[in-house]
């Protein structure tokens, strides 16, 4: 992203502290510019670090001081919330969108980053080309429909295939998956 980018969400951040905290003083424009440097530096989005200043606003107690530092602090910790509060569906499918990202060439790290944006509805932290893009768009469809398409496996309990388990008889020493889909004779034979 480039530096414009930090620059314009530096500044929408002090006009959000200035809104809260009156007597915060007016930046100069070295003031903004180092602030962009340090927030271009985390690399989060602008997004996150206005959740950042949000949440490090509603944590702090009435003596709140703010510094890029602790702006970056709170909007990796109200990210990192976000994440963990997603539902596990959502979850499986940002981490299929980082494994696919990845199969695209981006490191892991950027994957990671752009599955993680996507997922939560935001903007992409990292340039791409429409291509690409569309391209992701794409295999996420595909993927979407491939596990949805899957049904779910079920994890037979241990108990269940050790009482069937009979040294005398030949299909008694056979292995038994314990992963398998369930089909209608096991429906007939658990009623």
């Amino acid at each position: 992203m480039s530096t414009q980018y930090y620059i314009n969400t530096a500044t929408t951040i002090f006009a959000y502290i200035r809104g809260r905290i009156l007597w915060f003083p007016v930046p100069g424009d070295t003031t903004i510019l180092a602030w962009a440097a340090d927030f271009e530096e985390s690399r989060l989005t602008h997004e996150d670090l206005l959740d950042g200043a949000r949440h490090a606003y509603r944590t702090s107690d009435s003596d709140f001081r703010p510094t890029p530092i602790s702006i970056i602090r709170a909007a990796r910790e109200a990210r990192s919330k976000k994440l963990a509060d997603l539902p596990k569906a959502q979850r499986d499918l940002m981490n299929e969108a980082n494994y696919l990202l990845q199969d695209m060439d981006f490191t892991p790290n950027q994957a990671a980053r752009i599955a993680q944006a996507w997922t939560l509805d935001q903007g992409s932290p990292i340039a791409m080309s429409p291509e690409q893009y569309n391209e992701f768009l794409r295999r996420m469809e595909a993927k979407k429909q491939d596990l949805a398409a899957r049904q779910p496996r079920e994890l037979e309990s241990i108990w269940n295939v050790l009482r069937t388990w009979d040294p005398t008889t030949e299909e008694g020493r056979q292995p038994r998956r314990a992963f398998h889909r369930p089909s209608q004779h096991d429906e007939d034979v658990a009623a």
